[in-house]
């Protein structure tokens, strides 16, 4: 129950609070009981002063008109007298009691009538004086007592009165004056309280009005609605302008981070007082690292910076902070796992300066530079090619030029139509040719390169081009003891190709077949269909390759790795041009090794063409018999 109680007092006190009205109506009540309760005390002490003065200035009376009769009663020493008189005293108003004393007996009471009180009281004792030989003589006191209760009972009707009536008046005015506040003041500010409580700045709802009858001179509550609608437009237009700036905010954010992801960058600050880092989550891809898996801190970027260039990329950092230049460093990510072992990163940073001009901390981007590092060292890899392509020309065009330069000596010296003039001039004839190959595969790259090649398709069937231009090739594998066998499939396979352009790339396998062949070797060719496409396997038992080799092997220049003395000819462009042509014509050429000293096998493949009609209805009907 006292918890009840409680609980509805703090309930009560709590909507007190929050009530302008009923706070207004408690000080108007607690103002107007202080008031009255002051106002009250104040009539009640007047009363009380004015009664107490009635009762003196009685008592006063009754000594002036009883006085001589009680000294004369006192010296005859009529009892019955005194005692008449004092019963007389006493029915006097407020009179309480009365005695008469004889003071020459040790004050003895002589009469008396009612009985005296303790409390409440006012009393007075007179002397009583006889006259005796032309002398007067005191030969008693008179004591007369009077009570107040009548004037305390009288004072608190009077204060009931005076409570009930003003606290009436100030019950009812009070109510009227909430009333009038309430219709004034209080439902409108409850009404903004609403509109306010309400009020969504996305969603504006109409300008704020009062619901009251419009005053003729705008009060104290317009201008207040007035200021409240200015101040929600322009609530609105900061929200609007606000939303625009979020909007484009938001755009130049993921500009930004579209931008980021397609450099595959991320972005770091470092403060320097407090080594407090911030990276963002494509910084953390780029490292190699969980989001937020650990505290970003320089000895955490520390760690993922590669043995190798730690010293150096630290020696840039910290040379930058010491000195508050612009940062500028390149490193390559290490992991204990091994993982992402080539990727490059680089890191561009610029200082941030306190009002004092001392750095505080760096602001900057981290770059995924690996493909830039890779397309540098295939620019490095591509430039050695060349210079050994150029070693190999030189070296190709000077071979010829020496035989040629002889047979023109004996040409000059010997008879003509003898034998050594016949075979220097044999000698021109086959060094020419081999210059003018040389100078067609210059060529071919270059018109490949371009897009100048133009092929001449037509229907054919690939084993005619395979038998044929491994036959045109046979005598050079004889020249150098290899073995060449070839096989074909027993029925036509239909290609829809360049014969000349085909013959040329399957020459230039066969070719390099023959250069990185021993002698004793064997090389094989080997024709079929297989799904939709041509494949013509050249297998050769020959040097081999490392997986390195074949991954670049069909890139113009590229040789495998031999003396200038002994390279069998050719410039290395033979498979880069095979590349291309067979590519020309919709194919693939690719090439496969165990390893060194393995062999290698080599595959063209080229779509399959539709057979003609009468050779699909020719290939049905039985040897023999008539369609």
């Amino acid at each position: 129950m006292l918890l009840a109680r409680f609980g509805a007092s703090q309930a009560f006190f709590a909507r007190l609070r929050s009530s302008i009205s009923l706070r207004l109506l408690a000080v108007i009540f607690v103002f107007s009981g202080i008031l009255t309760v002051g106002l009250t005390a104040l009539q009640l002490v007047l009363e009380y002063e004015r009664g107490v003065g009635a009762i003196e200035g009685r008592l006063e009376d009754i000594r002036n008109s009883y006085l001589a009769s009680l000294s004369e009663g006192l010296w005859r020493l009529d009892e019955q007298q005194l005692q008449l008189q004092l019963d007389g005293i006493l029915r006097l108003s407020d009179i309480r009691a009365a005695e008469v004393r004889e003071t020459s007996s040790g004050s003895a009471v002589v009469a008396a009538a009612g009985r005296r009180a303790s409390k409440a009281v006012i009393s007075r004792e007179y002397p009583i004086f006889y006259r005796v030989r032309e002398a007067d003589r005191q030969i008693g006191v008179f004591y007369i007592e009077a009570t107040l209760a009548e004037l305390h009972r009288k004072l608190t009707h009077i204060a009931l009165l005076i409570l009930i009536g003003q606290g009436a008046k100030t019950f009812f005015v009070s109510f009227f004056s909430i009333y009038i506040f309430f219709r004034l003041l209080t439902r409108h500010l409850s009404a903004l309280a609403k509109f306010v409580g309400s009020y969504d700045v996305r969603k504006p709802p109409p300008a704020l009005q009062l619901d009251r009858r419009p005053p003729r001179e705008p009060d104290e509550l317009d201008k207040v609605v007035d200021a409240f609608n200015e101040m929600c437009a322009g609530l609105q237009g900061a929200y609007r302008n606000a939303q625009g700036a979020i909007q484009a905010l938001s755009r130049s954010e993921e500009r930004l981070r579209l931008a980021l992801d397609a450099a595959k960058a991320g972005t770091w600050e470092w403060d320097l007082r407090s080594d407090e880092n911030f990276w963002s989550e494509g910084l953390w891809e780029l490292y190699g690292l969980e989001p937020h898996s650990r505290e970003p801190s320089y000895a955490a970027w520390r760690e993922t910076v590669h043995p190798e260039d730690r010293p150096r990329a630290e020696q840039i950092v910290n040379e930058a902070a010491r000195s508050g230049t612009e940062l500028n460093t390149e490193w390559r990510v290490w992991r204990r796992d091994g993982a992402d072992a080539d990727r490059w990163l680089m890191a561009r940073g610029r200082p941030v300066r306190d009002v004092r001009g001392q750095v505080v901390r760096y602001i900057g981007i981290c770059v995924d530079i690996t493909e830039r590092k890779r397309t540098e060292e295939a620019l490095r890899q591509e430039d050695r090619r060349k210079s050994e392509f150029l070693a190999v020309l030189s070296h190709e065009l000077r071979n010829p030029l020496a035989p040629i330069r002889n047979s023109i000596y004996i040409l000059d010296r010997a008879p003509p139509g003898s034998g050594p003039a016949a075979r220097a001039r044999e000698i021109i004839r086959n060094q020419t040719n081999h210059l003018a190959r040389l100078v067609d595969d210059l060529l071919d790259v270059t018109r490949i390169s371009r897009g100048k090649i133009e092929l001449r398709r037509e229907r054919l069937d690939a084993r005619d081009v395979v038998q044929r231009t491994t036959e045109d090739h046979r005598t050079l594998f004889e020249q150098r003891e290899i073995r060449l066998t070839i096989v074909l499939p027993p029925g036509p396979v239909w290609i829809d190709a360049d014969a000349t352009r085909i013959a040329q790339a399957l020459g230039n396998l066969l070719q390099n077949a023959v250069k990185f062949t021993p002698p004793g070797g064997v090389v094989s060719v080997a024709l079929e269909a297989e799904g939709a496409g041509a494949v013509v396997r050249v297998q050769d038992s020959g040097l081999g390759m490392e997986q390195a080799l074949v991954e670049q092997l069909f890139e113009p220049f590229v040789q495998a790795k031999q003396g200038l003395a002994r390279t069998p000819g050719g410039l290395g462009l033979g498979l880069a041009i095979a590349k291309r042509l067979i590519e020309l014509h919709g194919g693939t050429v690719s090439a496969t090794s165990e390893g060194i000293g393995r062999g290698s096998e080599f595959t063209i493949r080229v779509p399959l063409a539709h057979q003609p009609a009468s050779l699909r209805v020719a290939e049905c009907v039985p040897e023999g018999s008539h369609p």
